[in-house]
């Protein structure tokens, strides 16, 4: 009687871990340019990468705009993660994020003028 008890109370263990694990953590960003001034109607890109997993779970690409105040928002359950961003006229940016037990990961994107774009339209995009 005490291995079936004992089992049962591994069995919840576990499956209190796993739920724990798999509970969405909130990310918030900013992005602004090489000034300081924030970046209204970029677009974000966010990619699982399943490193580090024996297994492919469920999780999907996500894709959002900034606000007007440069800022995003998205709950993405635990794991690795590739955050891009980009916007006309600058140049696009990434990072890996590694979601786990903390309640909100903050990121911030500091977008430089494309090389490119500048010098096709010098200091108009300045």
């Amino acid at each position: 009687m005490k291995k079936i008890v004992r089992f049962v109370c591994s069995l919840v263990l576990l499956f209190a871990a796993l739920l724990a694990a798999s509970q969405a953590q909130d990310i918030h960003g900013r992005v602004t340019d090489s000034e300081g001034a924030t970046i209204s109607g970029a677009h974000v890109l966010v990619h699982p990468d399943f490193a580090g997993t024996w297994y492919k779970d469920d999780r999907k690409d996500a894709a959002l705009v900034t606000n007007s105040a440069g800022e995003f928002r998205i709950a993405l359950p635990s794991g690795f993660w590739d955050v891009c961003v980009m916007a006309d006229a600058f140049a696009p940016r990434c990072q890996k994020v590694n979601i786990g037990n903390e309640k909100t990961t903050s990121l911030k994107f500091v977008l430089p003028v494309s090389r490119e774009v500048s010098k096709l339209l010098g200091d108009a995009v300045k």
